[in-house]
């Protein structure tokens, strides 16, 4: 395809103007090239081209289609390969969250992204305070419109929400929304993982489905963390020490409810800045319930998981290679 017509296809589609063929064509598209760095000048330029009058429901629904493509893509990607597709999907982003907002109302949207194994504290317009865990992209305006207030997540989050019974809190991230007027919540929600996580710590929230097809409405508890599989289309819920899950704002604890290997795994890369390569599936879907407090390196942490003795583990420099030692 010339980069003329991607740019009229991706533009179409996120306007939600396609045809189910061009669609098809687009995601298709997506999928195989959003990772290159040679089409990041296609996605800036989707900056000029998007009007700053088209509402808030466009936005969302070029939002969601963007995600959905970076979900389509194939497992077996490797971390550095995922990592520069969300790159891309940053200055796609840019494009996107800048039409929120009526001229009248315009406001403009900054961009914090934090490394691996780093952390990094914001304060937002409304005197609400987020805490950034690591490998994670957050988008905020500088100022909050009139009728609400609205912040997009690609990672991980704990916040702390003012209180403003008139003007909603909304966090949308990777086909859900987290709607609040003031309380405290841990949101774990990054494109290329297949589950979302929302735990409530005080107060109260609603966790919707806003993906195509995915629509629900949860109300949350306090103690309660619900986990949305985007795969599945279902929820599941979990009672949960709160405590545990906001921690890790100011130490290093970690937190594995009900998951597999191959998830772990890819929690670790962000926090250790190392790759993890497993080798046999079925070591990549076991599951684990594990908690580590204090303040464990990843060699501890993998060779306590590895009690029972089935995994080979072999570090060479910032890879990690697991094997099944029973295959060898």
């Amino acid at each position: 395809m010339k980069k003329t017509d991607i740019e009229s296809g991706l533009l179409k589609y996120m306007e939600g103007k396609s045809s189910p063929v061009e669609k098809a064509l687009v995601k298709k598209w997506l999928s195989a090239n959003i990772a290159k760095p040679e089409y990041d000048a296609v996605f800036e330029k989707l900056l000029d081209e998007t009007r700053t009058e088209e509402n808030e429901a466009v936005t969302k629904r070029a939002f969601d289609r963007i995600q959905a493509s970076i979900r389509d893509r194939k497992r077996n990607r490797t971390v550095r390969i995922l990592a520069a597709a969300n790159a891309v999907l940053a200055a796609a982003a840019i494009a996107l969250f800048a039409i929120i907002f009526r001229p009248e109302d315009a406001a403009e949207w900054r961009e914090i992204y934090v490394a691996k194994a780093e952390k990094q504290e914001l304060a937002l317009p409304d005197g609400s305070k987020i805490w950034i865990n690591s490998d994670t992209k957050v988008i905020y305006p500088e100022r909050f419109g009139k009728d609400f207030r609205k912040i997009y997540v690609d990672g991980e989050i704990y916040a702390d929400i003012a209180k403003d019974s008139k003007k909603p809190f909304v966090v949308s991230a990777s086909g859900v929304e987290v709607e609040v007027l003031g309380t405290q919540f841990d949101l774990k929600a990054f494109a290329e993982d297949r589950n979302v996580d929302v735990t409530l710590i005080e107060g109260s929230v609603a966790l919707k489905g806003t993906g195509e097809g995915r629509e629900f409405s949860r109300i949350m508890t306090p103690g309660e963390m619900l986990r949305y599989d985007k795969t599945t289309d279902t929820v599941r819920e979990f009672a949960v020490d709160t405590l545990e899950y906001s921690s890790w704002r100011t130490g290093n604890i970690l937190k594995f409810m009900d998951c597999t290997l191959e998830e772990i795994a890819a929690d670790l890369e962000r926090r250790f800045d190392v790759r993890i390569v497993i080798e046999d599936k079925t070591i990549a879907r076991t599951r684990y319930y594990a908690s580590f407090i204090n303040d464990e390196d990843i060699d501890t942490i993998l060779a306590t998981m590895n009690g029972s003795g089935i995994m080979d583990i072999v570090r060479k420099d910032n890879i990690i290679i697991i094997s099944s030692r029973t295959g060898r």
